[in-house]
């Protein structure tokens, strides 16, 4: 996870500098997949500096984490990422509280945006994840206490 401090995922230009360092050690220790977002002021996806996080990281697999649940325009995000090259969300389905309140629109988007692969995450739990996995779809949920 290439995260500065929890909160929100409006970072300053300190905290992008952190995350560029962290991505470079990352890579230096061959990790093959990394887990990021950046927002701007207004929540939307900061297209600028996720084009120069991405490029650092390449050819690092990049997951976009749940900072697309704070974005105004959730569609409008995920066909950003797209163009980014994002293959993999972490998402609850948009300003939900959990997976299982979002999953309406989990399966949504699973359904529209089918290049995309969908992480569900928040709330997910060995006892429900079965249930959601099946109703929405998905291929992959991530949760604590699963296994």
């Amino acid at each position: 996870m290439i995260r500065p401090r929890g909160g929100d995922f409006v970072y300053t230009a300190e905290e992008f500098e952190i995350m560029i360092e962290d991505i470079k050690i990352c890579k230096s220790l061959e990790v093959k997949e990394i887990v990021t977002g950046i927002l701007t002021t207004d929540f939307r996806i900061d297209m600028e500096r996720m084009k120069i996080l991405l490029e650092i990281a390449s050819p690092m697999q990049v997951v976009f984490h749940m900072a697309i649940d704070d974005c105004h325009n959730y569609h409008e995000s995920l066909e950003q990422l797209i163009s980014l090259g994002i293959k993999r969300v972490l998402t609850k389905g948009g300003k939900y509280k959990s997976a299982l309140e979002g999953k309406h629109s989990i399966k949504e988007i699973v359904e529209l945006f089918p290049q995309l692969t969908i992480l569900a995450g928040g709330g997910i739990t060995r006892e429900n994840y079965l249930g959601l996995v099946q109703y929405c779809n998905l291929k992959e949920v991530h949760g604590t206490k699963i296994v």
